[in-house]
């Protein structure tokens, strides 16, 4: 008998439910079987399109996440640039002002991915903008800080939501194979009973078996 296991996956099992509905087709006795078969392959089918559904999504939001997150870093770096730009001296990127905004270099600081660590850099930065000394900078740069701050903080509380809804839909697609995996497995015993053939229930079940390749012809 071409059983199911734990081991065999959605795609193994959708293949098994492909062939067993092709080959019980012409059988009337097994028609029951058939459709009790059809009924958990259309439930399975359903639950791996809303999976691969929902991780293209995330898929296509952990993107808009980074580019986000490239957008701040654009503000935070063009902020220090402005910000030397106004220090007289060979090295302003020690002078108590510039340091107000940025204690690290925001190359260094705003380097991969998003973080608690970069979140509290940016608030160092939105503080140093409100200081009475950067009033300038602050009504240049300042909305545009804030607004790519709060683009890229909603993109990722998108990514969270979207995350849990993949760990959802995975968990649905679990349970549906378990059930279409016993389903399958019942379904060859009630054939046997029914035709009394064990060979021939096993022909209509049996999914692994290869075809047959052709011989590549001979040369002549």
């Amino acid at each position: 008998m071409s059983k199911l296991f734990e081991s065999d996956y959605p795609p193994t099992v959708a293949q098994a439910f492909r062939v067993a509905k092709l080959r019980l087709g012409p059988h009337q006795a097994l028609v029951t079987i058939a459709g009790e078969l059809h009924t958990h392959e259309g439930a399975l089918l359903e639950a791996m399109a809303a999976t691969s559904a929902a991780n293209d999504r995330g898929l296509a939001q952990s993107a808009q996440v980074r580019f986000d997150d490239l957008m701040l870093d654009r503000e935070v770096i063009e902020i220090a640039r402005e910000k030397r730009a106004t220090i007289a001296g060979p090295k302003p990127d020690q002078h108590p002002s510039f340091r107000a905004l940025f204690v690290i270099a925001p190359s260094a600081a705003m380097s991969g991915p998003p973080n608690e660590a970069q979140d509290q850099y940016v608030a160092v930065v939105e503080a140093g903008l409100a200081l009475p000394e950067n009033g300038e900078l602050n009504a240049r740069r300042g909305p545009a800080l804030a607004a790519a701050k709060a683009k890229l903080a909603a993109s990722r509380a998108t990514a969270v939501e979207l995350d849990l809804a993949l760990a959802l839909t995975e968990a649905k697609l679990d349970q549906v194979t378990a059930a279409a995996r016993l389903a399958f497995n019942e379904a060859q015993l009630d054939a046997a009973s029914i035709l009394k053939d064990e060979r021939l229930v096993d022909s209509l079940f049996d999914f692994r078996k290869s075809p047959p390749k052709k011989k590549a012809p001979t040369p002549e």
